[in-house]
């Protein structure tokens, strides 16, 4: 036991000088005092945690030397001692606030008995207090994280959910420093883009700042000279993220006037790059100027989880806009060429007829040639006129053109063969084609394909339909190497008269370079593309091309998916048919969601972005495909998080309660403390009083009538001495009956309750938290029993009269009213405390929220409140007023229907 300093307060000189010496061979430090006067002017000149005084003294007696000190220091260790003290001077004393009442004569061991008794008390009392705190603490903390948590994950879910719609770049540039204050608590957000070497500010949301610094931003976003600091262009240039915490004032915002803005310095910011494939096309700045926290890894990480989904974004519209622009520009180009090309081989093939008919006229003219001199001029001059016209129409075709007699041999050219194969056509006419093929053989990059695609050609005896088909024609395509790189498709077909007959041949050559080169570049756009492509034939789903990615995500090789159909991947295939009937209506698709199998047989979730379009006279069917299985797994885990907030509510509900009874314990304690040590005080009394009648019994010196006297007297002393004892234990069995009631830890069923008996019960186990300081006026209607959960309604009688007494610190009243009005009970709980201001009135029942200052309250007992009042279909309402008091209204139904 630690040494403590007793003022030991005893108007008995005798008795005072040998107790205390007594107690200071017991190892106390002992300051004595001779009278009540004198012990309360020691007191208050240097206080003690420890007082032993006596009840019975001139002048002032120990009630009003306890009521004194209680007053400079309600927690001080007071015992009283009496000789001859009555059994209510005794208890009066233990409601005032002593620890013990100890019977003279005065005994060292009984009397550090009782002080340990005290000393353990006070220790339980602060382990209370100090698990009490802790335990709000960690509840408040605990809820925070939570709360936070689930707002910033359904803002990042929300937020790329508005993102997959945009398909402007410029009203997303608008908008992002919008989408981040709103989004993840920024207050300020800036969005810089880079434009000749320099970053400008393209836009910006400054959420709580003055209009005055919004029009000064407003004036750098139109005049583009935004002053930009230092770690702005090394973000941009190291393309890396910049956290600054508690940054120097910076002083580069100004007016155009040279007139300042002082603003306070930003309490933290960061800035990360916004990416386009990885490299930075702008700055994105913010921070939470007016937040009292500052910004945590976790508020870096999903500032550039916000970043990098602006950046794809971006990169989604440009890659569909450059996408759209060079299809539709191919398409049409192909669709043009196609045209000119059909048109002229039909103008080829009636020239061709004219031609075999004018050398039928020509063989009959020569057999008349004497008879029909004249005619034979007139038929030469219009077979003359059918070949200048013939050659006309071949020099101005675009592709290359040569025709063969029946014997093999070349009978007209145009000059686009000269070009692209860089020989005189004119000195091979009337000689074999095969001399020609010969000769451009070494054109081409691979001669052997070439000889091969022109055996096949020769060998075709009338048109085919592959013959005319250009998306073969495209694919056959061959390069060149000389006299210049260029894709040269092959045609050929026999020419025939009226009758059928074979009397020649056309070959065409055409330059399919440009058609070439926009299937190669949506290739390589697709093919350096992040993001999964794929392209498939309409009519079979045959898939033509993938990217790395798309491989990637499904465990494949490029080449292992090359050729495969897209329904064998469909985890549900009638999916495929909903893709198809869209793409039928709309020609496009958007942020369709569906499963496809990976290569192992797992299923993933993916978000399909398709459209339809003509790649070399082909349908296909191009596709953008986003793997959203994280987020369909964050979604299943926040619904995860959303049902353990619920468990913990349900657990705080429950702390709660521990924490209204901790902060009971000290008051039970004390209220069957004070009975219990009236009951052990008494048991000596009675043992000394039977002691003393035996003694007097046994004396055959005293006469009858002296004994009977003093037998009288001893007998009363036992009576007294019992009547406490019977007090005392019914005062405990009584505390312990109505804490049993009040706590109904058996009855959690809806059932027939007296609210009264309820109140009755808190405010009993609340006399020690009022301490004999505050009021209680109880103004009582008359109510019938209701139906209720009456643990529940008594959690919330006893929070309302805690909250009442803490709002009195020092003195006042608490009226508690109750009626029955239009078969509703009104109850209403009126302090005369410190008040509550108006602002707070509308957050007093939220979760956390609290006035009483750090280790007094969790904030979570009126939200407990709340919900217990609505679980009984009631209303709970506040008014109060600073300096005067606040006033609880409970309105409860009395016919609460039992649950089946």
């Amino acid at each position: 036991m630690n040494r403590k300093t007793i003022l030991y307060v005893e108007d008995d000189a005798r008795q005072r000088i040998s107790f205390a010496r007594k107690l200071r061979q017991n190892r106390f430090k002992v300051v004595v005092a001779s009278s009540g006067k004198t012990g309360l002017e020691k007191f208050l000149k240097n206080p003690t945690y420890v007082i032993l005084c006596d009840l019975n003294m001139p002048e002032i007696n120990g009630i009003a030397v306890l009521t004194e000190v209680k007053k400079v220091n309600p927690d001080v260790i007071c015992i009283v001692t009496s000789a001859h003290g009555s059994v209510d001077s005794a208890l009066e004393a233990i409601k005032l606030g002593a620890y013990d009442f100890i019977t003279k004569p005065l005994h060292v061991e009984k009397f550090k008995t009782s002080l340990n008794r005290a000393l353990e008390l006070k220790k339980l009392e602060k382990e209370v207090q100090s698990y009490s705190y802790m335990l709000k603490n960690t509840i408040k903390e605990r809820t925070e994280k939570l709360k936070y948590a689930n707002r910033q994950l359904s803002a990042l879910n929300k937020l790329s959910s508005r993102l997959s719609r945009f398909h402007d770049e410029e009203k997303l540039l608008d908008n992002v420093p919008h989408f981040l204050t709103r989004s993840l608590d920024f207050d300020r957000s800036l969005l810089l883009l880079e434009q000749d070497g320099k970053l400008v500010l393209r836009s910006f949301k400054l959420l709580h700042d003055s209009k005055k610094l919004n029009n000064t931003f407003k004036r750098y976003v139109r005049d583009g000279n935004f002053p930009i600091i230092p770690p702005g262009m090394e973000c941009f240039k190291k393309n890396k993220t910049i956290f600054i915490q508690n940054p120097e004032r910076f002083n580069y915002w100004e007016k155009s006037d040279k007139k300042r803005l002082w603003r306070e310095s930003p309490v933290s910011f960061v800035l990360t790059p916004i990416r386009i494939k990885n490299k930075p096309i702008g700055v994105l700045a913010g921070n939470i100027q007016h937040h009292a926290r500052e910004l945590d890894n976790q508020d870096i990480e999903r500032f550039e989880t916000f970043a990098n989904m602006v950046g794809l974004t971006l990169a989604n519209i440009r890659s569909f806009q450059d996408l759209e622009i060079r299809v539709r520009e191919r398409t049409a180009d192909l669709k043009n060429a196609n045209t000119m090309l059909n048109s002229k081989a039909k103008q080829l093939e009636k020239t061709t007829i004219d031609l075999a008919e004018g050398n039928v006229r020509l063989l009959s003219t020569q057999e008349m040639l004497e008879s029909k001199n004249t005619e034979m001029k007139d038929i030469l001059s219009d077979l003359s006129r059918s070949k200048d016209e013939l050659q006309a129409l071949l020099d101005s075709s675009v592709s290359g053109i040569i025709m063969v007699n029946p014997q093999n041999k070349i009978v007209a050219a145009n000059p686009t063969i000269n070009k692209f194969f860089g020989i005189d056509i004119d000195k091979l006419i009337n000689k074999s084609f095969d001399s020609f093929t010969n000769i451009i053989k070494s054109n081409f990059e691979h001669p052997i394909n070439y000889t091969r695609q022109l055996k096949k050609l020769k060998k075709l005896k009338r048109p085919t339909r592959e013959s005319h088909d250009h998306v073969a024609i495209f694919k056959n395509a061959l390069k060149t190497v000389k006299p210049a790189e260029r894709f040269i498709s092959m045609y050929s077909s026999p020419v025939t008269d009226r009758n059928n007959k074979i009397f020649g041949r056309v070959w065409a050559f055409t330059d399919v370079t440009l058609e070439k080169e926009a299937d190669e570049q949506i290739h390589a756009i697709i093919e350096v593309s992040p993001i999964p492509y794929v392209i498939s034939r309409v009519h079979d789903g045959k898939i033509l091309f993938v990217n790395e990615p798309l491989a990637d995500l499904l465990g494949y090789s490029v080449k292992d998916l090359i050729g495969r159909t897209t329904p064998d991947f469909y985890y549900k295939k009638s999916d495929r048919k909903i893709v198809l009937k869209a793409l039928k209506k709309d020609g496009y698709l958007n942020s369709f969601e569906t499963q496809i199998l990976k290569g192992d047989g797992e299923p993933i979730w993916m978000i399909f972005s398709l459209v339809t379009t003509t790649i070399a006279a082909e349908k296909v069917i191009i596709g953008a495909l986003y793997d959203i299985t994280k987020l369909k797994n964050a979604l299943e885990d926040l619904e995860v998080a959303n049902e353990n907030i619920k468990n913990a509510q349900t657990q705080l509900v429950q702390s709660e309660k521990m924490a209204s009874l901790g902060m009971l314990v000290a008051g039970v304690a004390h209220e069957i403390n004070n009975p219990i040590g009236a009951l052990q005080s008494m048991h000596d009394t009675s043992v000394r009083a039977l002691n003393k009648l035996k003694l007097l019994l046994r004396d055959k010196k005293k006469d009858i009538s002296a004994k009977l006297k003093e037998i009288d007297q001893t007998i009363s002393v036992i009576d007294k001495a019992n009547e406490v004892i019977k007090l005392g234990a019914d005062r405990v069995s009584l505390t312990v009956k109505q804490l049993k009631s009040f706590a109904r830890l058996d009855e959690a069923e809806l059932q027939k309750a007296d609210i009264h008996e309820g109140i009755e019960q808190a405010l009993m186990l609340s006399l020690y938290e009022m301490k004999n300081r505050i009021k209680v006026i109880k103004e009582f209607g008359k109510l019938p029993l209701i139906n209720s959960y009456p643990a529940k309604l008594n959690q919330v009688y006893l929070n309302m009269i805690i909250n009442a007494v803490q709002a009195m610190p020092l003195k006042g009243t608490l009226r508690i009213k109750t009626k029955l009005k239009q078969k509703k009970i009104h109850i209403e709980f009126t302090d005369s405390g410190v008040g509550i201001p108006e602002a707070d009135l509308n957050k007093i029942f939220d979760p956390g929220y609290t006035t009483k200052g750090v280790g007094v309250g969790t904030g979570l007992g009126l939200s407990i409140c709340f919900q217990i009042i609505k679980e009984h279909q009631g209303e709970i309402t506040v008014k109060s007023e600073v300096g005067k008091g606040t006033t609880f209204k409970i309105i409860l139904p009395t016919n609460l229907k039992f649950s089946d």
